[in-house]
């Protein structure tokens, strides 16, 4: 087989198998779902959410879990879970959402009934 004829043949096995994700439908597959969010903001038709500094407030270990809780204003709280000794940044940006309803403790008594 010449070269010429390999190369042409991965080029087209490449475009056909490339096609599924061309006509995939953008909502659906997960490259398209935070580029529709922020073209809806670039074009106006939705707000740019309002963020925070949140800051690491809680750090619990169950079993093979973990559980991050950050604080940022107007008591709003963020949980990350990941797997235990994973890194927990002392600080990041979250979407700010004022809930009078949620404290620390909610989230540690979740975490540990898990």
């Amino acid at each position: 087989m010449s070269v010429f004829k390999l190369y042409a043949s991965c080029f087209i096995i490449l475009v056909f198998s490339n096609t599924n994700v061309a006509f995939a439908d953008t909502k659906q597959s997960g490259l398209g779902l935070g580029f529709n969010i922020m073209q809806s903001i670039w074009q106006g038709k939705t707000d740019n959410p309002k963020m925070t500094k949140c800051r690491l407030v809680k750090r619990k270990i169950n079993a093979g879990d973990q559980m991050c809780v950050y604080k940022g204003a107007q008591n709003t709280f963020v949980a990350i879970y990941n797997d235990k000794g994973a890194f927990c940044p002392k600080s990041m940006l979250c979407k700010l959402n004022p809930d009078d309803s949620k404290t620390l403790g909610s989230f540690v008594q979740a975490f540990m009934k898990k």
